[in-house]
């Protein structure tokens, strides 16, 4: 349970490090090189805690976990916060992936 409380914390750092970059765009000179800068710092924060649960977390189930769930969440995370449009195909690619993803994790 730990260790994929460990890689739900790596998947909510990967988006906010992704939200970083969208804001940094936002801005120009010593700003958005702040802030771009702390979304380096989130992301390697991301990967060291994503290295960490892979001490009991196989990799073939950590990993598509990861990358979905994440696609996912960034994809919300966009609409939510940046007001970028979310299509019926879109949430319905979500869904075809969290499906996905899921019926690869059942053992």
């Amino acid at each position: 349970m730990l260790y994929a409380s460990i890689l739900a914390l790596s998947i909510i750092l990967n988006v906010a490090g992704n939200g970083l970059y969208k804001l940094a765009s936002r801005y120009e000179g010593w700003t958005a090189i702040a802030i771009t800068f702390g979304g380096m710092v989130v992301g390697a924060v991301t990967v060291i805690l994503f290295s960490r649960s892979l001490v009991r977390l196989p990799l073939n189930v950590a990993f598509p976990v990861f990358s979905a769930v994440s696609i996912v969440a960034v994809a919300v995370a966009a609409s939510v916060f940046f007001h970028e449009p979310l299509s019926r195909n879109q949430a319905l690619g979500s869904v075809v992936i969290l499906v996905g993803v899921g019926l690869m994790s059942l053992k």
